[in-house]
């Protein structure tokens, strides 16, 4: 929002007024915003990254009767997307790391297989079982379109589902507490920082991303600087009236 009252500040100086135009009558009918689905979104972010690692999708994979994927995303709005891929199959664990190069239309993802958790494959299992990844119901919204959080993709045999936390430190729904402490295990058992539970108050990885958004809004503002001389150049070329 801040970005966009100082585009308009910028650009305001040599603005034209415009030619009057008459009003559309009162019982012009007027098209709806197409409404913002939350989850739907979230999905498609997470399944062009999927893309990228050459994964496929989860929905409309075959698996054996006795088999088991479990993909736990992390990331949405300023922070690129990171996911933790649990799979067994034919009763044998494996686990892999996705990355993405930016949280706005990455390009590359890396991949990277993970050594066997902590605790080992039985007993890590078991805890993400007992807090319920397999089958926590669909959680928060986001409270501002910037939020990072979690979402979830859960294959189990011929069954398929999938959910999503936004924030959920935030939120009081029990279920959201169950969301964190998923979190925890991952962050506790594979040593991946970035899906432990965030806690009300920024962590250091936090805020070094608060240093990294300030410096681009630096260099955004910066070229905007150019740009408003540019437009001032160009307009007082054609109307000298706009001529500061």
């Amino acid at each position: 929002m801040k970005l966009i009252v100082i585009i308009a500040l910028l650009l305001s100086s040599c603005s034209k007024p415009e030619p009057y135009r008459a009003s559309a009558p009162a019982n012009t009918p007027v098209p709806a915003a197409p409404e913002r689905v939350v989850g739907t979104t979230l999905s498609e972010e997470t399944d062009r990254v999927a893309v990228l690692a050459g994964l496929k999708q989860l929905s409309s994979s075959n698996l054996g009767q006795d088999d088991v994927e479990v993909r736990v995303w992390f990331g949405f709005g300023l922070f690129p997307l990171e996911c933790l891929v649990i799979s067994r199959s034919d009763g044998r664990w494996s686990a892999l790391h996705l990355k993405a190069d930016s949280h706005y239309q990455p390009k590359k993802v890396s991949r990277t297989a993970l050594r066997p958790p902590k605790s080992g494959w039985e007993a890590c299992w078991q805890q993400l079982a007992n807090a319920g990844v397999l089958n926590l119901p669909d959680g928060t919204d986001p409270p501002y379109p910037d939020a990072q959080g979690y979402e979830v993709q859960v294959r189990n045999g011929a069954s398929y589902r999938r959910y999503h936390y936004i924030s959920p430190e935030y939120s009081e729904l029990p279920t959201a507490k169950s969301m964190l402490e998923i979190g925890d295990i991952i962050s506790n058992e594979f040593g991946l920082e970035r899906f432990k539970g965030r806690k009300p108050g920024a962590s250091r990885i936090e805020a070094e991303q608060s240093l990294q958004l300030t410096a681009a809004i630096a260099r955004f503002s910066k070229g905007l600087v150019g740009l408003r001389c540019m437009l001032i150049a160009r307009a007082a070329a054609e109307d000298p009236s706009c001529a500061l």
